[in-house]
C-alpha cells in the first residue's frame, strides 16, 4: 500500500525554528540542528519502501536544505490540529493512507517507518508517542472533518487526547515505539550520546563540530 508521508517543519531559518534550544546554544546553532535534523528525517523517509514523502512547511518557496525537487505543500493557517487535518486530508485524495511526522527526533528509523506502513495496513491509525506526551507519528486511512480539532496541543495530554479522538471515530491506532524530540540542550545531549555510526549522519556530523556550553 502507498503512503504519502508529510514532513512538517518551517524553514530552518535562525530565531524561527528551535527557539528554547537557541536559548543557549544560539539561534545561529539551532538552526543548523533544526536544518540537519530535517534532512536526516526527510532521507529516512525516502528510503522507506511505498512511501512518498511530502514537506509540508509554512513557506514552499524557502530554503529547507533539501534537495531540489522536493515535493512542498503549504501548511495553511489555523492551529497545528488544523493544519495536521488539512494536509492529510489533501494526501488521502492522492494515496490510500498518510503519516504526518516531525522533524524534531531525527533517530527515528526506516524500521520504524516501515512499521508504520504495515501497521496501516492493518489498521485505521497509527501513532507513535514522544515521551513528553505529543506524537512524532500521526498516519490515517481516512481523516473525518474535524479529527484534530480542539486537541491540547504541545502539552503532556496531547498523545492520550489524540489517541481517544481516533477511537471515538473509529480509527483505533497501532502504537509505534516511543521516542524523544529535541527541544532543550539536555535533548541534544542525549542525541549525541545515542547515535551510532551511520545513523541520522548530517546531525552526527554536525554534532562533532557544534561547541555549546
Amino acid at each position: 500500500m502507498r503512503v504519502i508521508c508529510l514532513l512538517f517543519a518551517k524553514p530552518p531559518q535562525p530565531g524561527r525554528v528551535k527557539t528554547r534550544l537557541g536559548r543557549t546554544i544560539g539561534a545561529d546553532a539551532a538552526a543548523h540542528v533544526a536544518r540537519a535534523m530535517l534532512r536526516d528525517t526527510y532521507e529516512a523517509i525516502s528510503a522507506t519502501p511505498l512511501v512518498q514523502p511530502v514537506l509540508a512547511t509554512t513557506d514552499p518557496t524557502a530554503d529547507h536544505g533539501l534537495s531540489a525537487g522536493v515535493a512542498a505543500w503549504d501548511q495553511g493557517t489555523g492551529d497545528l490540529g488544523q493544519r495536521v487535518e488539512r494536509m492529510l486530508r489533501r494526501a488521502l485524495t492522492l494515496a490510500p493512507a498518510a503519516i504526518a511526522v516531525g522533524a524534531d527526533a531525527p533517530i527515528v528509523s526506516i524500521d520504524t517507518y516501515q512499521l508504520a506502513v504495515r501497521s496501516l495496513g492493518a489498521k485505521a491509525a497509527v501513532l507513535g508517542r514522544t515521551e513528553d506526551g505529543g506524537f512524532y507519528a500521526l498516519g490515517v486511512r481516512r481523516c473525518p472533518l474535524g479529527l484534530l480539532a480542539d486537541l491540547p496541543w504541545s502539552q503532556p495530554s496531547t498523545w492520550g487526547a489524540t489517541r481517544i479522538r481516533l477511537v471515538t471515530h473509529g480509527l483505533s491506532p497501532a502504537e509505534l515505539p516511543e521516542h524523544f524530540d529535541v527541544d532543550e540542550l539536555a535533548d541534544l545531549e542525549r542525541l549525541k550520546s545515542l547515535l551510532q555510526p551511520g545513523q541520522a549522519p548530517h546531525t552526527s556530523a554536525l554534532l562533532e563540530q557544534l561547541e555549546w556550553p
